[in-house]
C-alpha cells in the first residue's frame, strides 16, 4: 500500500508539471525598429550624416528617435529608441518620419516589421 502511494505522489506531480507547461503563455516580445533609408544621392550624404531622426505619432508628438550614422552605397540605418525610456523602440503602426528637426518628412510610414524602409526620394522637404 504505501508503494501504490509514492506511485501516485509520483504520478501527480508529473501531472502538475506537465500540466503548468501546457498552461503557460508564450510571451512574444516585440522586435525594435530599425528605419533604413536607401536610394541617397551621394550629393546628400554630407546633409544627412549624424542628423536626428524622429518617429511622430499622429498628433505630432515625437516618440521614437535615432540619428543617422554612416551611410554607404546610398543607404543608412537608424537604430529607433523610445523617447522617453532610451530603450530599443519597438512600436508599430503608420507614423510620419521627420529628418533635421522636420526638414524632410514621409508621413504614413508603416512600422509593422522590425525593419522598415524608404527611399530619400520619398523625403519631401517640410
Amino acid at each position: 500500500m504505501r508503494n501504490f502511494f509514492k506511485l501516485f505522489g509520483i504520478i501527480a506531480i508529473a501531472a502538475v508539471i506537465g500540466f503548468s507547461f501546457v498552461s503557460c503563455e508564450e510571451i512574444k516580445e516585440e522586435a525594435a525598429k530599425t528605419l533604413v533609408i536607401t536610394d541617397i544621392p551621394d550629393e546628400q550624404v554630407s546633409n544627412l550624416q549624424e542628423k536626428s531622426v524622429t518617429i511622430q505619432n499622429s498628433k505630432g508628438a515625437g516618440i521614437a528617435q535615432g540619428t543617422i550614422g554612416t551611410i554607404s552605397g546610398g543607404i543608412a540605418t537608424v537604430e529607433l529608441l523610445d523617447i522617453l525610456t532610451k530603450e530599443p523602440w519597438t512600436g508599430s503602426g503608420d507614423f510620419t518620419v521627420s529628418i533635421l528637426a522636420t526638414a524632410w518628412k514621409v508621413e504614413n510610414v508603416s512600422f509593422t516589421e522590425a525593419k522598415t524602409t524608404i527611399k530619400f526620394a520619398d523625403l519631401l522637404p517640410n
